[in-house]
């Protein structure tokens, strides 16, 4: 069989343009559809990080006042740590006398009766003095040679030894130089 066309050419031409001028158009207003859907949700992500960028504005501006208000803070904790290094140092440089007094009183022998001990740090040297009774010299020799036996002990010597005429001992003062190197390792002799 055969298609038989009854109408004219012309008109099929007609309407053959009319159906693609339609089928332009519903292109033309889908793309303008999507191109305007397009552009109102990138208005809408605008406003919305325009939004944010102000409240980080306003955040950022809040934080540099609180932290020039915490400059006080700062400049109080810069002396802490300077007076912390000072310290430290002082540390590092005085003996270590809970080591030391030890060994001293170790070193000392059981016949001899201390009636004082003073101990000082200053200028960079360290030193104790050492006062009490001995029954005699020789007591008080043995204990000097104890004494510089001590660790971190560098002189000792016998700034005075008068005898008491009422009980027969002898009176003496040592004078003891320490080393000023903190942390010594000190061990006395047990007497």
């Amino acid at each position: 069989m055969y298609a038989v066309r009854l109408l004219p050419q012309e008109y099929l031409q007609i309407r053959n343009t009319a159906r693609r001028s339609k089928m332009t158009l519903i292109v033309l207003i889908a793309s303008v559809a999507v191109f305007a859907a397009a552009l109102i949700i990138t208005g809408l992500i605008r406003a919305s990080l325009h939004r944010e960028y102000e409240a980080l504005k306003t955040s950022n501006e809040m934080m540099m006042q609180r932290i020039e208000s915490l400059k006080p803070v700062e400049s109080m904790q810069n002396e802490i740590n300077t007076l912390k290094q000072k310290v430290s140092q002082a540390l590092k440089i005085c003996p270590d006398w809970d080591l030391y007094i030890p060994a001293l009183g170790n070193a000392i022998p059981p016949n001899i009766f201390l009636t004082k001990l003073t101990a000082r740090y200053a200028d960079g040297k360290s030193n104790v003095a050492l006062n009490g009774r001995a029954p005699d010299q020789g007591a008080i020799y043995t204990m000097i040679a104890y004494i510089e036996n001590v660790p971190g002990v560098s002189h000792v010597t016998c700034s005075r030894a008068t005898e008491d005429t009422s009980s027969g001992n002898i009176e003496f003062e040592l004078n003891i130089q320490l080393n000023t190197i903190s942390g010594a390792q000190t061990e006395g002799n047990e007497q």
